[in-house]
């Protein structure tokens, strides 16, 4: 086929354009709804006995009557870019008078028991590292983000809002140095192109010259 780009840089110039357009569509869409549009039975649901969900995760005798319980689900639904994707995240108030945070993902493909399997051996990698002397001094773990479904093609997923990801720490990094990430990308695209003649490993080369 015939493209209307003739350089990488044209070509990413382009992808980032449209990049930039649809974010600015999202960040419209992002800003909170209310509870009551979207779900009146949760918006008038207090004081019940249904449990915050995923406290049957742990590797241990579950106690239910130690789980803690839903007082009300609060009245307002964020929109939230995570992995890539926006989704609605819902805030739930515990009767121990903690706020817990989910997000709530619908999936392309049908939810499988692969998802409990991850978190049982995230679980017992914890549970080896625990043991471990090294890794017990350093405080390693893996942390552990419980996965309950709702439906077939939808899920919670518990969720931090103080969590930041290695994209937000990279920008940040790059903007007191006065680059963004679309300038590094884009030379590195570049660099990759024109060492693709004279290196065996043009990519790893093209890293070598801009982490320079």
């Amino acid at each position: 086929g015939v493209y209307p780009f003739t350089t990488n840089r044209e070509l990413y110039m382009k992808l980032r354009k449209w990049q930039v357009a649809v974010r600015r569509q999202l960040s419209r869409l992002a800003a909170p709804r209310q509870l009551e549009s979207l779900s009146r039975a949760l918006s008038e649901s207090k004081g019940t006995q249904m449990e915050i969900p995923g406290q049957y995760l742990d590797m241990k005798e579950p106690t239910p009557d130690q789980h803690c319980k839903v007082d009300r689900v609060l009245p307002e639904i964020e929109v939230v870019d995570r992995n890539l994707a926006c989704h609605r995240r819902i805030t739930i108030r515990g009767n121990d008078g903690k706020l817990y945070h989910f997000i709530v993902e619908a999936t392309g493909t049908a939810i499988s028991s692969s998802d409990e399997r991850t978190l049982q051996l995230s679980q017992l990698m914890n549970r080896c590292m625990e043991k471990e002397k090294q890794t017990r001094r350093r405080h390693m773990t893996l942390r552990i983000h419980p996965i309950v479904g709702l439906a077939p093609r939808c899920r919670l997923i518990q969720d931090d809002p103080k969590l930041i990801s290695l994209m937000e720490v990279l920008e940040g990094f790059l903007s007191a140095q006065g680059q963004t990430a679309d300038g590094v990308a884009l030379k590195f695209a570049e660099k990759a192109q024109m060492l693709s003649r004279t290196e065996k490993d043009p990519l790893m080369a093209a890293m070598n010259e801009v982490a320079d």
